[in-house]
């Protein structure tokens, strides 16, 4: 079953692997809806991790930040505001916002990590170890800082209200593209203090996660002529390596999301997988692992087709999007070796989200109802 996404991400990336996984059709894997507490009517899942599934619940207007653990709803705070779910870890912590201003709930505790002095801020990832990044913005101006156990470590400052790309590792370096009057630059910044170190390139790298085993990955961007060319690269400490696109003519890139904007996901595991996409020029773009740095092409037949996560088990994530009356119509599944099994939405709704667990072949994410409402659910 296809459901229509408003924005799929635009492909980019690409190069006829030399080893394709054909994918065999398997039963539709269902989604079940989780439960909401009680007065709740609407809800988000936004993260699964061995800890539990974490997201939002509430009403209109109201929602409260929750963890489910099996079918069971918990609350983590009161329904008192508006809460944002953003990250959580396996040890349970989560960061987000709350009425606007950075939060973190860890052991039960909602903290407010909102610096003095900005209109608005969020906590836009956490690391294993309690660091929590936390980004803050005034109409002119933009902050990231790193808190961690009670004290603040200013990383970033700068003189625009740029929502700026951000990631954290597991151990808590950041890394960031920060903007001055005139340039702009990529800094990674040590978990244990010191200056940051600058990640050079033709252009500035967007940074886009840290491996479970420490490396960043990243889109450096490249003009050639006239046509915007992504390069996927892995970087560890001074050196860099591209990922090699399906053709070498084409794009080589990270997933693609719902909304155009590249959020933290599992795209890469603890065995040094990657996977994304490759754009053939002229063809489309294909669901793409990279092993040993080789691309593998995974949607051989694929147009508008996206890996969007992978799992310690080398399950990967894959949206699968075909063009229909100037939108894009797109199914969801997931692939293991050569078995591949679509995940069937209820009909008349419409994916809003998707996570893929991290150790289990199941996906966690949110759909929109036939009545417009938000559903959090999982598959089985």
């Amino acid at each position: 079953m296809r459901k229509s996404l408003a924005s799929c991400a635009l492909a980019v990336a690409a190069l006829l692997a030399a080893t394709a996984l054909p994918a065999a059709a398997d039963p539709a894997l269902t989604t079940r809806p989780l439960p909401l507490p009680l007065g709740a009517t609407l809800g988000t899942a936004v993260e699964s991790t061995a800890s539990g599934v974490y997201g939002t619940a509430g009403v209109p207007g109201r929602s409260r930040a929750v963890r489910w653990t099996g079918f069971r709803v918990v609350p983590l705070e009161p329904l008192d505001g508006v809460s944002t779910v953003i990250d959580a870890n396996d040890l349970g912590a989560v960061a987000g916002a709350h009425n606007g201003r950075a939060t973190a709930w860890i052991a039960g505790r909602r903290l407010d990590l909102h610096p003095a002095g900005f209109d608005t801020s969020e906590a836009i990832g956490l690391s294993d170890l309690g660091h929590v990044l936390v980004r803050a913005t005034t109409a002119t101006s933009t902050q990231l800082s790193l808190w961690r156990a009670g004290h603040t470590r200013l990383l970033a400052d700068y003189p625009f209200p740029e929502p700026s790309e951000a990631t954290i590792s597991r151990r808590g370096d950041v890394a960031a593209r920060v903007f001055t009057t005139t340039s702009e630059r990529t800094l990674v910044w040590d978990a244990a203090g010191g200056a940051p170190r600058t990640v050079s390139g033709q252009s500035a790298l967007l940074p886009i996660e840290f491996t479970r085993t420490g490396e960043l990955l990243a889109q450096e961007w490249r003009v050639v002529g006239r046509d915007p060319i992504w390069h996927a690269q892995v970087v560890r400490g001074d050196a860099r390596t591209e990922l090699p696109p399906l053709d070498p003519t084409g794009n080589a890139f990270y997933g693609g999301s719902v909304d155009g904007r590249y959020t933290p996901a599992h795209r890469a595991n603890g065995s040094g997988v990657v996977v994304g996409s490759s754009y053939i020029p002229g063809v489309g773009s294909h669901a793409t692992m990279w092993r040993d740095g080789r691309p593998i092409d995974l949607t051989p037949d694929g147009a508008y087709a996206y890996a969007v996560e992978v799992n310690e088990r080398e399950t990967v994530l894959i949206r699968d999007c075909v063009e229909v009356d100037a939108d894009l119509d797109c199914e969801l599944s997931l692939l293991r070796g050569q078995d591949r099994a679509e995940i069937a939405l209820p009909d008349g709704a419409t994916e809003v989200s998707v996570r893929l667990d991290p150790y289990r072949d199941q996906v966690v994410g949110t759909y929109r109802g036939a009545a417009g409402q938000t559903v959090p659910f999982v598959t089985r």
